[in-house]
């Protein structure tokens, strides 16, 4: 149990550290601080300054295809007996589509952790064996949430979700990266301003 306290306590400690880094990106921005990077990352196009990189659980809003299969009954007997069987039948053929179907409904599909490259001009996730993103000025909704440490980037149909313990701090950059010293205003930052 002790060790257990003293796992939680790091973890406590490390989000609060990591909060604070947070909303002191808040204020520099606030007060017209600027991102600055590195160039020179071969995965990179050549001029493009690398401002943060970083290992999120990245998930996709997303729906599946799911196929699904029930065995089939052959019964032979009483007519109650093979009532019996044809309704058993049917209740395991609905449960099997019920299954199917929530399976199959969009929801959260996480990837595991992947790397995520933020830029002055995009926002790249490795997903699928391959660099994906897009520019920060193409991203349609920024939605992030600090008490939970995620952040929701929407560009094109499927939502991405980035859950980490840095997620705040991300959400501050990428904020104002989209909206200038505006996007500082967002509500979710709010946490960010302190007293």
């Amino acid at each position: 149990m002790g060790r257990n306290r003293e796992i939680f306590r790091q973890q406590r400690a490390h989000a609060e550290l990591v909060f604070r880094d947070a909303q002191r990106l808040y204020r520099y921005l606030g007060a017209g601080g600027q991102l600055g990077g590195v160039t020179g990352d071969p995965r990179l196009a050549p001029g493009e300054e690398l401002i943060f990189e970083e290992r999120y659980d990245v998930g996709r809003f997303r729906g599946a295809d799911v196929q699904y299969t029930t065995p089939g009954y052959f019964a032979v007997g009483s007519p109650a007996f093979v009532l019996g069987a044809m309704l058993g039948n049917l209740a395991d053929r609905y449960a099997a589509r019920r299954s199917a179907e929530r399976e199959a409904a969009p929801q959260w599909r996480f990837f595991g952790p992947l790397t995520c490259l933020l830029t002055k001009s995009s926002v790249l996730f490795w997903l699928d064996g391959r660099w994906e993103g897009d520019l920060i000025a193409a991203l349609h909704d920024i939605r992030p949430n600090i008490t939970f440490h995620f952040v929701d980037v929407c560009y094109g149909s499927e939502p991405i979700r980035l859950v980490g313990p840095t997620a705040p701090w991300l959400s501050v950059a990428l904020l104002h990266l989209k909206y200038g010293v505006a996007g500082l205003h967002h509500p979710a930052l709010r946490a960010l301003a302190g007293p």
